[in-house]
């Protein structure tokens, strides 16, 4: 059995229990089969319905892998029987953005990073901290 605990979407550091409270088991999964090569990191995932309130689009699911406690989060929910879904390890999560053709003029680390992410396609709730506070000019093309 491998421990497996559900997180808010917006959540960052992932020391507690997550959501299941109370003395509540960690996730108990049906089915997981972990898929990793070098350009992705996913789970294939089925609980049983009781699990309803905490398999929602974009939590997180912290897992304990060969590598440690990593994070990965739910999409492709279907519910029937058992609910299955699938979940991408958070370090993926930019694949599926572009950033549009855009050059930010002599801006810091922070305030160009942030001009990046305002032209992000599709746009995202990404947040970004530097503390460099060199000035340079950034080119995306």
């Amino acid at each position: 059995m491998r421990d497996a605990y559900v997180h808010l979407q917006t959540e960052t550091v992932f020391e507690s229990g997550g959501l299941l409270k109370n003395g509540e088991s960690p996730l108990s999964f049906l089915k997981c089969i972990e898929h990793k090569d070098a350009d992705n990191w996913t789970l294939d995932v089925q609980v049983l319905t009781d699990y309803s309130d905490v398999i929602v689009k974009d939590y997180i699911i912290y897992l304990n892998t060969v590598y440690g406690y990593q994070p990965f989060r739910i999409g492709n929910i279907t519910r029937s029987k058992v609910i299955s879904f699938q979940c991408k390890h958070i370090g993926y999560d930019l694949l599926n953005f572009v950033i549009e053709n855009s050059t930010s003029v002599e801006l810091n680390c922070q305030d160009a990073m942030q001009f990046l992410l305002d032209h992000l396609v599709p746009s995202g709730s990404f947040t970004v901290y530097s503390d460099i506070q060199s000035i340079k000019t950034i080119s995306i093309a």
